[in-house]
């Protein structure tokens, strides 16, 4: 089975999404809290993305090859979900 090597994920929360993984990868995430068996080689960090990837050292853990995956939880990107109340404000919606 094909996969990616060099996997980071920011926004790690309770490890799910690292479970499948046996790539090499780095979990980046100011609480997480795995609750699940993690079988991949994996430096975990406990830190806010922007905080973490500042550090001159973030990527060492993947020895200078390029990311071939990177998961970023939504939560950690600012996206908005759209509104499901149809009591929504015009003003949440892109003005044309």
């Amino acid at each position: 089975m094909l996969g990616p090597a060099h996997v980071p994920e920011i926004g790690v929360n309770e490890g799910a999404s690292l479970t499948p993984s046996r790539a090499k990868s780095i979990g980046v995430d100011p609480e997480f809290t795995v609750c699940r068996p993690l079988r991949c080689d994996l430096d975990l960090v406990k830190a806010k993305s922007d905080e973490f990837f500042t550090r001159p050292d973030a990527l060492t853990h993947f020895d200078g090859v390029p990311v071939d995956l990177a998961f970023i939880d939504d939560v950690f990107v600012g996206v908005r979900r759209p509104a499901t109340s149809s009591t929504s404000s015009a003003t949440s919606r892109p003005q044309t």
